[in-house]
């Protein structure tokens, strides 16, 4: 039987883990990471086989099954156990889609159990768990549902199978990906998460519910105003007279919005090398997007390596007039008459191509070439 303090000792290891290994990109072997965190925390704080958490990897939540598995081992009562392995027998056998529309009461079962363990062992030190522990571990078991979802939707049939979910089932699952989308911590994959809500959304007709008020009563037949972006009713709340703004969304704004984040995400990676690479020639063209809607960058005919032999420009140079004029950064065309020093690339002049692409997705960019070099917008 687990001691007190070995209790203590796997609550906080619980609410500790970091990898190497990107959740975005390769979610499948961060959550095999993170479940071999788990035992390993279970082997090391309990002394016990993790053999017995055989069916972790399965569960929505691992951090909180384990501590909550771990309490109960502890608890005097084997009946509370049984009920326990009763309970979570029952949904071992689901498919991915079933698992994560049945988030909440998974969740809600696994807190109900622990709230047992905890009557069964009020008094003692291991009952006083700090909020700030148990926070830590379910901030990570949010992050292991987001691995899911990502890891789920990179398998084109299973994707085909969570993006065909319908009514209160793809309802649920909206409210799901919502929930992730509004926790500040989990920055990281909130843009794949925000595609895949964007996209279930479109395909089932239906939004989070979060994003609905209850109870707002419209009036009239039309609108009493207009904005730029949307427009202005009439109505009543909780018996008030209330003004309502009803937004015009364009989906294809959205879309283009998403695709900057890709190439960002992208010149990220490049950025980030040792030594960093320098793709040199980022505009519009250079940008291919994928069957599925990924933005993905392209052409490294210019590319370099930051601090190694880096291509100068100037008028005669092939460099310069391989490149398109209109993507590159002022200071190449500040360079010195008698043959000092002149523009090289940089990470700098990459991102202030990257800024005009984001330009040229924003205003819908034609360009011309004249003797006075000008943009024709529209």
């Amino acid at each position: 039987m687990s001691t007190d303090f070995d209790m203590q000792r796997l609550d906080e290891k619980l609410g500790q883990f970091q990898s190497h290994i990107s959740l975005v990109t390769s979610p499948s072997e961060w959550l095999s990471a993170n479940i071999d965190n788990i035992c390993l925390a279970w082997e090391e704080t309990l002394s016990l086989s993790k053999d017995e958490l055989v069916d972790v990897k399965r569960f929505l939540y691992p951090r909180l099954f384990t501590y909550t598995f771990a309490r109960l081992k502890g608890c005097a009562d084997a009946k509370l156990l049984l009920d326990f392995q009763t309970n979570i027998s029952l949904c071992i056998h689901f498919d991915d889609v079933t698992l994560l529309r049945h988030y909440r009461s998974l969740k809600e079962t696994l807190w109900a159990f622990l709230n047992r363990a905890r009557a069964h062992s009020k008094g003692h030190p291991a009952t006083n768990t700090t909020g700030e522990n148990i926070n830590k571990l379910l901030r990570l078991d949010v992050l292991s549902l987001a691995a899911r979802i990502l890891a789920l939707v990179s398998d084109g049939r299973r994707k085909k199978a969570f993006l065909n979910q319908r009514d209160s089932d793809a309802q649920t699952l909206l409210d799901l990906l919502q929930h992730i989308l509004d926790l500040p911590e989990l920055e990281i994959v909130r843009p794949s998460i925000l595609r895949i809500l964007l996209e279930l959304s479109k395909r089932s007709g239906l939004c989070p519910t979060s994003l609905i008020l209850q109870g707002v009563e419209p009036r009239g037949t039309e609108s009493v105003t207009a904005g730029s972006f949307g427009d202005i009713w009439q109505g009543t709340f909780a018996g008030n007279a209330v003004a309502i703004k009803v937004m015009r969304i364009d989906s294809t704004y959205t879309d283009k919005g998403l695709k900057i984040i890709d190439v960002a995400q992208g010149l990220n990676y490049l950025h980030n090398f040792d030594p960093p690479v320098i793709h040199g020639d980022l505009r519009g063209t250079n940008i291919l997007v994928t069957p599925d809607k990924r933005a993905s960058i392209a052409d490294f005919g210019l590319c370099t390596l930051a601090g190694v032999s880096l291509l100068q420009f100037t008028p005669t140079s092939t460099a310069f007039q391989c490149t398109n004029l209109l993507w590159l950064a002022p200071e190449f065309f500040q360079f010195e008459e008698n043959g000092n020093e002149t523009p090289r690339q940089s990470l700098a002049t990459d991102i202030y191509s990257y800024a005009c692409v984001c330009f040229e997705v924003r205003i819908h960019l034609e360009y011309k070439f004249d003797d006075g070099l000008q943009l024709t917008l529209r």
